[in-house]
């Protein structure tokens, strides 16, 4: 019982920050501690948007936000995050939480999230599709996974991604949503890594064809993939949704 109500005080928003905000090592680890333990907590939503309840302190640090993800509990059975700017050791985070013994995760949402660099998304996205493939330790209770507005699945590497997906029976249904209705900010464009910021959000930096098609290759989809991962899925009995790839 006293883990239960000590992870539920600790998986709160408002707790983690003050832990965080707190300067106070010892704090912020009891509570990373107790959020692990947490035998009641099932469902956590971490939106890490501007003008939400994260403050700039924690925004800034990429390490506070790994060691978190680190210690979610294992009795959690869905996890949505969005808006997180900590980049590829976001995502290696997270696969190696979902990858623990004894997590049995049913559905996973990653939104509004970009890896950024010449292969920074597709090569995240090919880590987390070939954890995915595995039905080893939790990722046999894999059911649902939605990937919206992310560079972690496109073009460059969705025949990794149909493999993993058509390689995981547990998962039921896939919902992708790409970033075709988005628009690059083209003063923020570099050179050096080929990247741009988003005009919704600056955070998220994404590789730029500048003068090709799709415009976002990591975050979008020709007709004809996108056609092959519907179908090959589908064949699968899986349930298959795919907006805004192209």
């Amino acid at each position: 019982l006293n883990n239960a109500v000590r992870g539920a005080f600790a998986s709160s928003i408002p707790a983690i920050v003050a832990a965080h905000t707190y300067q106070d090592g010892a704090l912020w680890k009891d509570t990373l501690v107790a959020l692990s333990k947490s035998s009641s907590t099932e469902e956590l939503t971490f939106d890490f948007n501007d003008g939400g309840s994260w403050d700039d302190g924690f925004l800034n640090d990429t390490n506070a936000a790994i060691e978190l993800i680190a210690h979610l509990p294992k009795s959690l059975k869905e996890f949505h995050i969005e808006h997180a700017p900590f980049g590829k050791p976001l995502i290696d985070a997270i696969i190696d939480f979902i990858n623990s013994d004894g997590v049995a995760l049913e559905k996973l949402t990653i939104a509004n999230i970009c890896v950024g660099g010449l292969v920074g998304g597709k090569d995240s996205g090919l880590g987390l599709a070939n954890a995915i493939a595995s039905n080893s330790n939790g990722y046999g209770s894999l059911k649902e996974l939605e990937l919206f507005c992310t560079d972690l699945i496109g073009g460059r590497n969705i025949m990794e991604w149909t493999q993993a997906l058509k390689g995981n029976s547990s998962i039921t249904s896939v919902k992708v949503y790409g970033l075709g209705g988005r628009e690059a900010d083209e003063s923020s464009f570099d050179k050096a890594t080929s990247t741009v910021g988003l005009v919704c959000d600056a955070r998220m930096r994404v590789f730029h064809a500048r003068d090709g098609n799709p415009k976002f290759p990591d975050a979008m989809m020709d007709k004809g993939q996108e056609m092959d991962f519907k179908e090959a899925l589908s064949a699968e009995n899986k349930d298959v949704i795919v907006q805004w790839m192209d």
